[in-house]
């Protein structure tokens, strides 16, 4: 929640996560993601969002098995996400999203 008070004030679009230190995902913290944040950056933020996400192997092979990498490519019109495994590839998809903008 900070992170989204802090693109609020500087109208920030394009964000990185770095979940890597975080654990075991839990199916709440999912469902949190999923049904309460991203829904509410589009709601309080009215422009597309790119959300760059920094995850362990074991959790790519999670979020592939069981939401599919087309799910998460098509999350939203509003909402862009991107999985990866290292920061040069998240950097890069960040900056050519930028630039395609």
């Amino acid at each position: 929640m900070q992170a989204l008070e802090l693109a609020k004030e500087v109208g920030g679009a394009y964000w990185m996560f770095d979940l890597r230190s975080r654990g075991p995902v839990a199916g709440e913290d999912e469902a949190w993601l999923l049904q309460t944040f991203f829904p509410l950056i589009e709601t309080e933020l009215e422009h597309t969002n790119y959300l760059a996400n920094l995850v362990t192997p074991s959790h790519y092979a999670h979020i592939v098995a069981n939401y599919g990498l087309d799910f998460v490519n098509n999350f939203s019109e509003q909402t862009k996400l991107g999985i990866f495994m290292a920061e040069q590839e998240a950097v890069a998809w960040l900056l050519k999203s930028r630039a395609d903008r």
